[in-house]
């Protein structure tokens, strides 16, 4: 579910590959974390090849290991 004042982010299935995409902000980092139960395991996605055009941020993701699961979050 969205949270109001953060931008949406968007998932693409393509293949083996997932592509996430938002729009270009500064303030709103990508956070990553493989239990939802565990509410202190959001980290910034870092290891990602986040790529900007056209005012959207992009990664994708291809042949994940395990759960993953991200978020737009103001720090």
């Amino acid at each position: 579910m969205p949270t109001a004042g953060l931008p949406n982010l968007t998932l693409t299935h393509t293949g083996n590959s997932v592509t996430l995409s938002w729009p270009v902000t500064s303030s709103v980092p990508l956070q990553q974390n493989t239990n939802l139960a565990n509410p202190a395991g959001w980290t910034p996605a870092t290891g990602l090849s986040i790529t900007t055009a056209n005012g959207t941020s992009s990664v994708t993701i291809t042949q994940a290991t395990g759960n993953l699961f991200f978020r737009l979050s103001r720090p």
